[in-house]
């Protein structure tokens, strides 16, 4: 499956490969990439935001997020679930965290890491990285010249943060209201037992003894600072340019064709 390929969900077949272990609910900027570098180590297969991309699941969640958010068709449950993560151990990042309480239903014997920081510390840094990127103007262009991979990326980002924010990134308040509704949610929806509040700053020891796993002796992994978010997103923007530039240039081929090839033909001939 192609990064440019939508799957269905009929094409998806429900056996899973690996159980559900690990649920991890906290919001974006608050050490997601770190913590799966971290799972990754400890022998866990995390459902990241790339994987979702990569196999053609992107238009797939967004499909749950319209039925969820504003009823349009059905709502997703086990069976959806597990056909989007059946090659995977652990969920991370959006817009899984949106389906908190549904994935803590379906999956009653995972545990969960719930990752967070300090809100004003957690605006900052949107602000700096995912708001940032998302508010640039150049994706709504290449949504039209570009449907297949920026379309997709516009599309996602329209319906993430407009259910979360109605894509009002400069209302602080309204961000910080927001962020701390979702944590409270996810603290409600998850029995204490299966709950574990941590921060990057924490490190192995509390995620390890939380998991009941061997503590690695290296340091902890630290990824995706927000200067390193931004280049990465203006490299994937950079090379949607090219697919842009084609898709118009055949368009004008297109249209232009019958126009031309008269006067092509007399000068042939």
């Amino acid at each position: 499956m192609s990064m440019f390929e939508a799957a269905t969900l009929a094409d998806l077949p429900t056996t899973r490969t690996r159980p559900m272990k690990v649920l991890v609910l906290g919001m974006g900027r608050t050490g997601t990439k770190s913590l799966a570098a971290s799972l990754v180590q400890l022998g866990f297969q995390p459902y990241d935001w790339a994987d979702r991309f990569g196999l053609g699941h992107k238009p797939l969640w967004l499909d749950a997020l319209r039925a969820k958010y504003y009823g349009e068709g059905r709502p997703y449950g086990r069976t959806e679930y597990d056909k989007l993560t059946k090659d995977f151990d652990c969920v991370i990042d959006s817009p899984c965290y949106f389906f908190a309480e549904e994935l803590v239903s379906a999956y009653p014997d995972a545990k969960v890491v719930l990752n967070w920081r300090e809100p004003e510390k957690w605006y900052a840094s949107m602000c700096s990285s995912i708001f940032k990127v998302c508010s640039w103007r150049s994706w709504r262009v290449m949504s039209y010249t570009d449907p297949a991979f920026s379309g997709t990326l516009y599309r996602n980002m329209r319906t993430v943060w407009g259910i979360f924010c109605d894509m009002d990134f400069q209302d602080r308040e309204k961000c910080l209201r927001k962020y701390d509704e979702h944590y409270a949610h996810v603290r409600r929806v998850v029995p204490k037992e299966r709950l574990l509040e941590w921060q990057v700053t924490d490190g192995w020891a509390p995620l390890c003894k939380f998991l009941e796993l061997e503590q690695p002796t290296s340091l902890y992994p630290r990824v995706n600072e927000k200067e390193d978010f931004v280049k990465t997103w203006e490299g994937i923007r950079n090379a949607a340019i090219l697919p842009s530039l084609v898709n118009i240039l055949n368009f004008w081929s297109v249209a232009w064709a019958p126009l031309l090839m008269p006067w092509i033909w007399l000068l042939w001939i």
